[in-house]
């Protein structure tokens, strides 16, 4: 997934505290190696392909491993690789007509005979349907799309699971939980429509002290991929930093992950890990992590891990689905906090230049002259004028002498609102000359916005035309909008 948490993101970890699943929850005791100090998976081999640097899902099979990238812009990287047991790609499938939107996750159903590639991703919102492609695990034909839609909005979503009867289950990616979805009947390849689907609960996962250097608390923060063991005895869930696994019995998958106590493996040393297999046997773990935003070199490498035994201490019980209507909180996505992060970046940068703008305007355009001589905006000798500090925007009201203009407005000769008119009291006896930072100025009485051009719009030279942005009756136009 290429749309991950940027370091100031990672700033705003505290953000942890306040969600459902990490509210209160005491770091629950490591197995051994855990925590900051937890070992790294044992490397299987390492990935030397350069289309396979987005990985966000893995199946292990008796002969080596099926592997997919998320989105792509790429169209060498939106296929379906098949590896040997070193890492080596020898062969890879296409998808039919424009592919696939999102792929997040890959499953291989209990009974081995179908893969499921899960095309799931929905960061933005924004799709109608999501999609299961379904194919036989050696390749031997071409995947087939069967669309999916959700019974209450659109959720973005990066995990595939299975029930013991082979009914697929998706796991949303919200945080702090994940929703359970699966079709209400069988899928229909080439449908448009898609299958409706029912929400059958929620799973909610402990804190732990593992430690994820790339992103911190952040890592615990939402389910990346899933796995079921061969014969759906006990299927995994996994997040940036840990995988949890629970036991099934009865092939009764939700029961297991609303109402069981999970057990947690450490995946340290993974910045990016959004990928989990169960080895053929059922025995360990694979996992591989993406490698797109990582040091320019480095290749992704599969994992494996060894199951912990060590149960979490999940001081939260599972979320009940909800009937109410959950609090924007509630409904806060990974992909939201970010764009929330984002956003508040974005507007200190805009102020922060405009602020840098208007020193450079401000030093581009300095007083006249010395303000005691009735200048800047300051009143005239020939009438007292209102005499406001020279910050005024509008410049003064004088009655005479004064030639530039105010902050904003160009000033007359007798004042600085829009040039001086001889004909109004307390607006001086004639136009005067210089311009203000945004409007001209009046070259003689009566005029508005004024003669000599200004910042932005340009002036009247007799005092009867605005210029703004053209000539007008006035000689002298605006650099910007005259002509």
């Amino acid at each position: 997934m290429r749309r991950l948490l940027s370091s100031v993101a990672v700033m705003f970890g505290v953000v942890v505290a306040g969600l459902p699943a990490a509210a209160s929850a005491a770091p629950t005791p490591a197995p051994s190696g855990a925590g900051g100090g937890a070992a790294a998976g044992a490397k299987v081999c390492t990935i030397t392909d350069d289309r396979l640097v987005e990985l966000s899902g893995l199946v292990a099979t008796d002969d080596g491993f099926v592997a997919v990238n998320d989105s792509s812009d790429l169209l060498s990287r939106r296929r379906i690789f098949f590896l040997n047991n070193t890492c080596r790609v020898v062969q890879s499938k296409a998808y039919s007509g424009n592919g696939p939107r999102d792929p997040e996750d890959l499953g291989l159903a209990p009974d081995g005979r179908t893969l499921y590639v899960a095309d799931i991703g929905d960061n933005d919102k924004s799709r109608s349907t999501v999609g299961l492609w379904t194919m036989p695990p050696d390749g031997s034909a071409p995947p087939v799309l069967n669309r999916l839609t959700y019974p209450d909005g659109k959720h973005d979503a990066e995990a595939l699971l299975f029930n013991g009867d082979g009914t697929p289950i998706i796991a949303t990616r919200e945080a702090g939980k994940a929703g359970l979805y699966s079709p209400t009947g069988p899928l229909q390849p080439g449908t448009r429509e898609g299958v409706p689907m029912k929400k059958l609960g929620e799973v909610t996962w402990p804190r732990t002290p593992t430690v994820n250097e790339f992103l911190g608390p952040l890592a615990q923060l939402v389910i990346t991929g899933g796995a079921t063991a061969p014969g759906a005895s006990r299927v995994t869930l996994r997040t940036y930093s840990d995988a949890f696994e629970w036991d099934v019995t009865g092939g009764d998958v939700v029961a297991a992950l609303t109402k069981g106590k999970p057990r947690f493996t450490p995946l340290p040393g993974e910045p990016r890990g959004e990928s989990i297999a169960y080895g053929p046997d059922g025995a360990s773990f694979l996992t591989v992590s993406e490698t797109a935003d990582q040091p320019r070199g480095t290749k992704p490498e599969i994992l494996r891990y060894t199951p912990s035994r060590q149960v979490a201490n999940e001081q939260h019980p599972p979320a009940a689905p909800r009937a109410d209507n959950p609090s924007w909180l509630d409904q806060l996505t990974l992909r939201d906090i970010t764009y929330m992060v984002a956003g508040v970046g974005l507007l200190g940068a805009i102020l922060v230049a405009a602020g840098v703008f208007g020193i450079l305007r401000a030093r581009r355009n300095p007083p006249d002259s010395d303000p005691a001589s009735g200048e800047s905006g300051l009143p005239g000798d020939e009438g007292p004028g209102y005499a406001p500090v020279p910050a005024d925007p509008y410049g003064a009201y004088g009655d005479g002498g004064g030639r530039a203009g105010g902050g904003v407005y160009g000033g007359g000769a007798s004042g600085a609102v829009y040039g001086g008119r001889g004909d109004r009291p307390g607006h001086g006896a004639s136009g005067g000359k210089p311009a203000g930072p945004v409007y001209g100025n009046g070259s003689s009485g009566g005029g508005r916005y004024g003669g000599s051009s200004g910042a932005v719009y340009g002036g009247s030279y007799t005092g009867e035309g605005t210029g703004s942005g053209s000539r007008g009756p006035g000689r002298r136009t605006d650099d910007r909008f005259g002509r």
